[in-house]
């Protein structure tokens, strides 16, 4: 069995007072067996972060910590295994313009509710859109929107943000815009 290893994706999605900023998110990579093994990850980031200690406890996203700035930094990283093992680790966080990875759908693969979501998604200017803009854009219920969106997130061709939009509204992206997220053995 190979140690997991943490790993990391960015890119960059705009400019912040003349800099640029990135989204990113690090995480432990592994096969499926490897992760099965690990309780959860604590993440120590720049001390000029709030709350520099993070904790992940889902292994679904192979226990991912998703966030946003504009420069690299080494993050300190603790794997604590259900055993009572502990892994430490550090690793260095080298911020590209893009190293996420992304999947576009075959739109024949998409049921036509999926498809309406799918184009809703889609924005020249937003990456994350607010399920009610989607709800409104897409012509369909809250239901079949949630519906679409969980079965378009099964497939990786959306995910919800890591943040919540203004009044607190639950964000989701199109995976060929905002990227995967990180899945055992990728």
């Amino acid at each position: 069995m190979n140690a997991p290893a943490p790993a990391h994706y960015s890119r960059e999605v705009e400019k912040k007072h003349g800099e640029p900023w990135y989204e990113w998110c690090v995480f432990v990579q592994g096969s499926s067996s490897v992760l099965d093994t690990i309780d959860h990850v604590a993440y120590t980031l720049h001390p000029t972060f709030e709350d520099p200690l993070r904790v992940s406890e889902d292994r679904r996203d192979c226990f991912a910590l998703y966030s946003a700035g504009w420069g690299g930094f080494t993050v300190g990283v603790e794997i604590f295994f259900k055993s009572g093992a502990l892994l430490l680790a550090r690793h260095n966080l080298t911020l590209e313009r893009d190293s996420w990875p992304k999947r576009k759908p075959k739109l024949e693969n998409l049921s036509q509710l999926e498809q309406k979501v799918h184009s809703a998604l889609h924005h020249s200017t937003f990456r994350w859109r607010k399920v009610s803009t989607i709800v409104r854009e897409s012509g369909l219920s809250l239901e079949q929107v949630r519906l679409a969106l969980r079965n378009m997130a099964a497939r990786n061709y959306a995910r919800p943000a890591f943040f919540k939009g203004i009044g607190g509204e639950e964000l989701w992206g199109a995976t060929a815009v905002v990227g995967l997220a990180p899945e055992p053995g990728r």
